[in-house]
């Protein structure tokens, strides 16, 4: 699904939000992660194992003083660059904040070529879907979000590094340091700022998004799995401080939408590199992944599956909006309303999914969406149009009709 207002482009400036709060509280990350076998940390030795790399740079021994932030971000340096098999050329400018500082420095940033338009068709778009109250701003919940949860960020534009936390010495400064000052050198390497695909109305932002975001949770578990373990009770202990900060109140879908480049992105890298170590994973940079279905099934990626070509559905008014729902967008309608299906029912309907296209439109004072989806098989198709009458028979104007396609109208 588009994500809300422009969730699917936080990648630039790329943002290293507070992942334990988000897994906690975000409902579709436990889908995914129930699956898996694997811890949520990788060591460092792990990572480089199955890459190109053979040698781990040290971790810093001794933490420097604030006046020596510049030997702390050189070694932060050398480990990504050597976990990550990618050099650096240049330094990178670092900017350590004090909260409040940082908070209207990430405001600023965010504030460039921002569309209030956008924030309201999404907010229509969400309501369509059951995925957002009357009255709630998307626009004021999103900034409210950010401004709490965001530890850093990563400017392409600028080139520039900005961590909130004013001491160099704290363990989890040093680990958002560590995330992103991969991010400079995932842009060294390859460019993480591409408009073209910005501008896309699929899911090819939300899957970049996953890919550059995934890769910087993987260093930055494998920094913090190589410091003591005073220190990285101390960084989790931090964390889980500033994720204290968090509003309960924030739409579920808005947490779970920008969480998922972190949580569902580290383990779509980790497959990609044990498949083909550091060259598959350079690889997909130059040749990303497109749909949210690739992140949640990186064998799909990896096989080169891409989406089926569906039509957009008819609209019965002036189009205002039009995209993908995408699989991870079946999740989140499925789970994130106000009477949400079981978990194992909604993993299982979203599952085979094969592609879609949606439209759009106001009717009154409501906002309708129509949707066209198609499945992998026929066994995937009745599973989805089991899931969404279940799905439309909690909203209060939904029907659903066809095969192929599966046809959904939403007025809400």
């Amino acid at each position: 699904m588009t994500s809300p207002t422009a969730a699917a482009r936080w990648t630039v400036p790329a943002l290293a939000l507070v992942i334990a709060a988000l897994l906690v509280t975000g409902s579709t990350a436990a889908i995914v992660h129930e699956d898996k076998g694997e811890s949520a940390g990788v060591s460092a030795s792990t990572t480089t194992s199955t890459s190109s790399t053979t040698t781990t740079a040290p971790p810093p021994s001794t933490v420097p003083p604030t006046s020596g932030i510049q030997q702390l971000v050189d070694q932060l340096e050398a480990f990504v660059a050597t976990t990550r098999g990618l050099p650096f050329s240049k330094p990178v400018p670092v900017t350590l904040l004090a909260s409040t500082a940082f908070q209207q420095r990430l405001a600023a940033v965010n504030s460039e070529g921002e569309n209030p338009a956008d924030a309201t068709k999404a907010e229509k778009v969400l309501r369509a879907l059951g995925l957002l109250d009357k009255g709630v701003s998307l626009d004021k919940a999103e900034k409210g979000l950010l401004g709490d949860a965001v530890a850093g960020f990563y400017d392409p534009k600028r080139k520039e590094l900005v961590v909130r936390g004013a001491d160099p010495s704290s363990p989890y400064v040093r680990t958002v340091l560590a995330h992103e000052l991969t991010h400079a050198d995932q842009d060294e390497h390859f460019g993480i700022d591409r408009p073209a695909i910005d501008k896309r109305d699929d899911e090819a932002s939300q899957a970049f998004s996953a890919l550059v975001e995934g890769d910087a949770v993987r260093i930055q578990q494998a920094y913090q799995s190589s410091l003591p373990a005073k220190d990285r009770a101390k960084a989790q202990q931090e964390e889980s401080a500033q994720a204290g900060t968090i509003d309960p109140n924030v739409p579920p879908v808005l947490l779970d939408t920008l969480s998922f480049p972190y949580t569902f992105g580290v383990e779509f890298v980790k497959a990609v590199v044990r498949a083909g170590g550091q060259a598959r994973l350079d690889a997909a940079f130059v040749n990303p992944p497109t749909t949210s279905e690739q992140i949640l099934h990186p064998e799909k990626f990896l096989a080169g599956e891409g989406p089926k070509t569906v039509a957009d559905p008819p609209a019965d008014g002036k189009v205002i909006d039009h995209g993908v729902v995408g699989e991870f967008g079946l999740l989140l309608m499925f789970l994130d309303t106000k009477r949400p299906l079981p978990q194992s029912v909604a993993a299982r309907a979203s599952d085979g999914w094969g592609g879609d296209r949606y439209v759009a439109w106001d009717s009154g004072d409501k906002t309708c969406l129509r949707a066209n989806f198609v499945m992998d098989t026929p066994s995937d198709t009745d599973q989805l149009v089991s899931a969404l009458k279940d799905w439309a028979s909690r909203q209060p104007a939904a029907t659903v009709s066809g095969t192929n396609p599966i046809v959904l109208t939403t007025c809400n």
